[in-house]
């Protein structure tokens, strides 16, 4: 009988079993794995570095054509953004736009620190599990301000998302 398929009958709590299994296996093939780094919304260190280890507490994000190593926890946090405005200029017939964020005064200070221990190194804002500017640090920032600058869609787009986040996290 060689060649020939078997047919096999599962009980009810069997068939339930393996539709469990085949959902995890699903679940876990769509990377919502605990290892996988969930970035909140805030200013990360980037790290210079060839290996970037999660056992290190190190993540790397891809920004533009590059993986970048980060600190695993933010500088500056979501709740440290005092206020968040557009701003908009027009140079030569076009309109740029910027968004604008402001630090609370706590945040402005750890900020400033933050900026003068990393001058010649980068420092990420990241939105939404995405870096949105990965800039060199070029001297020490006392404001306490942030701009990025983007058209007017994106910029929107960034105020948009941020103050949802805010929101939420209120509640």
């Amino acid at each position: 009988m060689a060649g020939q398929n078997k047919i096999y009958s599962l009980s009810m709590r069997e068939e339930r079993l393996i539709k469990t299994i085949l959902a995890l296996i699903v679940f876990l093939s769509l990377n919502i794995l605990p290892q996988d780094k969930i970035f909140v919304t805030g200013i990360y260190e980037v790290i210079e570095s060839d290996s970037c280890s999660k056992i290190n507490n190190y993540y790397s994000l891809k920004y533009l054509s590059e993986e970048l190593c980060l600190k695993q926890n933010p500088v500056i946090y979501i709740s440290d953004f005092d206020s968040i405005r557009i701003a908009s200029t027009e140079i030569n017939e076009e309109k740029l736009f910027a968004l604008n964020i402001k630090l609370s005064e706590s945040a402005t200070k750890h900020f400033e620190e933050v900026t003068s221990n990393n001058i010649g190194r980068r420092l990420a804002l990241i939105i939404n599990n995405e870096i949105i500017i990965a800039p060199v640090v070029k001297g020490t920032i006392p404001s306490g301000l942030i701009s990025v600058e983007d058209d007017e869609v994106r910029i929107k787009e960034l105020e948009k998302q941020i103050n949802a986040e805010r929101r939420n996290n209120k509640n």
